[in-house]
């Protein structure tokens, strides 16, 4: 537009230097204008990205403050759990550890030693090294325990054995002894049998020896002497087997003198 105004005014020979030099001056106001437009957009500009880059950075602290309070907040929150994951550990290890101390007073000492270990496992687990070593040292002595225990058992169970071996000697000896105080008695028992019988029989033979003899002195009456013979050496052959031999030669010398005496009377 400036151009064509240009042309138009030379054309009728109007002066346009100063024209000229004037709309220089307003194009070099607007230019610096326009410039200065820019200038205190770019710092607008840049103010606002200041801004916004410090309201990100204040964000971004925040941000940083609130994750690090959410951290902190949940590390707490950990750190209680497991102190009371601890504690309820360590009351169980401690109930395992009062069973294990009953089942010692029983001598139950392979029972005990398991639940020593389970306890030793909940301590390694709380990372409660200390009680741990304890724990171990105990095991040991409950084995030493044990051992002490079997080996006892062991003493008495031989003992017993050798009680048990004497006893039953001692029972075999005494039923030897009743058997043969058994056989004694019996043997005692037949012979007194035997001698009631022996008695008897003896008592027998006597009364009939003596019924022999009455006999013999009715045969003698008689003058039959050989049948008084025969009947006093049938007596002498009982006594003999009574074995009442002392009365023989008695019986000899009386049937002697009977036999004389009767014997002169005949005469």
């Amino acid at each position: 537009g400036y151009h064509q105004a240009e042309q138009v005014l030379n054309e009728i020979n109007f002066p346009t230097g100063a024209i000229r030099e004037m709309v220089i001056k307003i194009q070099e106001k607007k230019r610096e204008e326009d410039l200065n437009k820019q200038k205190e957009l770019m710092q607008k500009i840049r103010r606002t990205q200041e801004e916004q880059l410090f309201q990100q950075l204040i964000l971004e602290k925040i941000q940083f403050e609130e994750n690090k309070m959410r951290e902190k907040q949940e590390k707490l929150l950990k750190q209680k759990q497991l102190r009371i994951f601890r504690e309820q550990k360590r009351e169980e290890a401690f109930d395992i550890l009062e069973e294990a101390q009953k089942q010692i007073e029983q001598a139950k000492f392979d029972e005990a030693i398991e639940l020593y270990h389970n306890a030793a496992k909940i301590f390694t687990e709380i990372h409660w090294d200390e009680e741990i070593k304890v724990i171990q040292s105990s095991i040991i002595d409950i084995e030493n325990k044990k051992r002490e225990a079997e080996l006892q058992k062991h003493k008495e169970l031989q003992a017993a054995l050798e009680q048990e071996k004497q006893e039953q000697v001692f029972l075999e000896q005494v039923t030897k002894e009743m058997k043969t105080q058994r056989e004694d008695i019996k043997n005692k028992e037949i012979k007194i049998r035997e001698r009631e019988k022996e008695i008897a029989f003896r008592e027998k033979k006597k009364e009939e020896a003596f019924k022999l003899l009455d006999k013999a002195q009715s045969f003698i009456t008689l003058g039959e002497f050989d049948d008084a013979i025969e009947l006093y050496h049938d007596v002498i052959i009982i006594f003999a087997q009574i074995q009442w031999t002392e009365e023989i030669p008695f019986l000899n010398e009386a049937i002697q003198k009977e036999l004389d005496d009767n014997a002169f009377e005949f005469k």
